[in-house]
């Protein structure tokens, strides 16, 4: 299992080594996620997408969208987003591939609970006696 842990680890360092020229017309899109079956709400869902275009050399603007759902309660999100990059690391020659950014967001979200009244749940008393 650790091997294969370090493979995956150094396959996906050897992927990202070497960082994209971030220009004007430069666009972007993500879409990330997680499908767990084993919570304790039964199943847990959540998804992001997000585009984002260069209006000027490392300047990106774009969007979000983004839900989870846990069977007991939605999330949704939708977002304005921009990032400036710093490219100062490939200039002092100390690690080409890494590209630090500053973030902004702004956005509204919502959530809705589904809350079963109908099963009961264990109540702890610590007055009854067993």
């Amino acid at each position: 299992m650790k091997k294969l842990l370090i493979a995956i680890i150094m396959c996906s360092m050897a992927a990202s080594g070497y960082a994209a020229l971030l220009t004007q017309g430069t666009s972007e899109i993500a879409v990330s996620g997680l499908w767990d079956f084993k919570t304790i709400n039964n199943r847990y869902m959540d998804g992001q997408i997000s585009y984002g275009y260069f209006v000027m050399d490392m300047l990106e603007v774009g969007g979000r969208a983004s839900f989870a759902d846990d069977d007991m309660h939605r999330t949704w999100k939708v977002a304005a987003a921009a990032e400036y990059n710093f490219d100062y690391f490939s200039y002092l020659e100390i690690v080409p591939e890494i590209i630090p950014f500053v973030g902004l967001s702004l956005g509204v979200a919502g959530t809705s609970y589904d809350i079963n009244t109908e099963t009961p749940r264990a109540v702890y008393d610590p007055s009854s006696k067993q």
